[in-house]
């Protein structure tokens, strides 16, 4: 009997010493992934994320699955994470875990519609399980779902842990406001954000409307500046919440990507034109006048100088070899500053 419990001891203490290595290793990885349950409806997942910048954008999300770790993986204390205006690419990862009892499936939302390209990868078990390729420079149909940000339906699967590897490619600011929804509180939530943006412009439109209704009674060229300041403003507003490349222009990216800028130089333009010209700044303040001017100029500068307008680099007084910023500003106070002149 002794030489039996013997033999037993010797077989089962290697194999509880195994499965209890197994077990820590599984902790370990479950307290490194954000826990997903019954407690919250929307998490905030961009205070958890680790981040790896890839400035010549070489890295796949295949050399992830053999081996993240072995790449410089940092944290920031931020609870969104901003790059600023960097070259090159940004990851960001971050696992899930699920103790949800019967909720498996959520919506995950990037909460900044102005990204140029945004690559998520779900990774389950060392697979890709599904990849999205979407952003504000590929047509809008690409999106999972028909949203102003980018929101993805994502599955996680009771008492299981999913990895999400995001890439972002961007000219402008790199920005990743990261959050995971349940998908009731999320359509109540974005209803009432509509709700708020909805009587904001609609209050735009009234004072627009308001506005040109006086300019046809005093035909006073001042309210003509302020319709036009009030119309790019709206216009800019909605490309920067991204309801213009949902509703006005989904199909065209390259348009979306000039909007922006664009509609933020015409408010800029006639905002200034309006308050010179209604405050008859040139009479009273001639110094502060020319420093307007100036704004002005700028203003105009991006109007009709936006990077992406296709004929531009045709002018003759745009020198094709030299870089856009060396060009755009002397063009811009050539055009402007006779313009001004001709209405002063």
């Amino acid at each position: 009997m002794t030489t039996i419990l013997r033999a037993a001891c010797c077989v089962t203490w290697p194999l509880g010493l195994l499965l209890m290595i197994l077990l820590g290793q599984a902790t370990a990885a479950n307290a490194d992934a954000v826990a997903v349950d019954e407690q919250q409806s929307v998490y905030n997942l961009a205070r958890h994320l680790q981040i790896l910048e890839d400035p010549g954008g070489n890295i796949r999300v295949s050399d992830f699955l053999s081996g993240a770790e072995t790449y410089d993986w940092y944290q920031v204390a931020d609870d969104i994470p901003n790059q600023g205006y960097k070259n090159g690419a940004f990851w960001y990862r971050i696992s899930l875990f699920n103790r949800h009892d019967t909720r498996t499936e959520w919506l995950l939302n990037v909460d900044y519609p102005l990204l140029d390209y945004l690559d998520l990868y779900i990774v389950r078990g060392g697979e890709i399980i599904q990849a999205h390729h979407v952003g504000d420079k590929l047509p809008h149909e690409h999106r999972p779902v028909d949203h102003r940000n980018f929101v993805f339906p994502i599955s996680l699967p009771t008492g299981s842990t999913t990895q999400l590897f995001i890439r972002v490619e961007t000219e402008g600011s790199v920005k990743m406001p990261l959050y995971l929804w349940e998908e009731a509180e999320f359509i109540k939530s974005d209803q009432r954000f509509m709700l708020s943006q909805g009587v904001f412009i609609g209050g735009m439109f009234i004072m627009f409307f308001y506005n040109l209704f006086l300019f046809f009674i005093v035909r006073d060229s001042s309210y003509l500046y302020y319709v036009c300041y009030l119309l790019f403003q709206m216009f800019a507003f909605s490309c920067w919440r991204g309801f213009s490349y949902q509703y006005l222009w989904p199909s065209w990216p390259l348009w979306n990507q000039i909007a922006i800028v664009f509609f933020l130089g015409g408010t800029i333009t006639f905002a200034l034109l309006f308050s010179m010209f209604f405050l008859k700044v040139r009479r009273h303040l001639p110094r502060l006048f020319y420093l307007m001017t100036f704004g002005v100029l700028v203003g105009v500068k991006d109007i009709f100088l936006t990077r992406g307008w296709p004929t531009l680099r045709g002018s003759r007084l745009v020198d094709p070899e030299q870089p856009w910023e060396a060009d755009a500003p002397g063009v811009a106070a050539h055009q402007g500053l006779r313009l001004l002149l001709a209405m002063g």
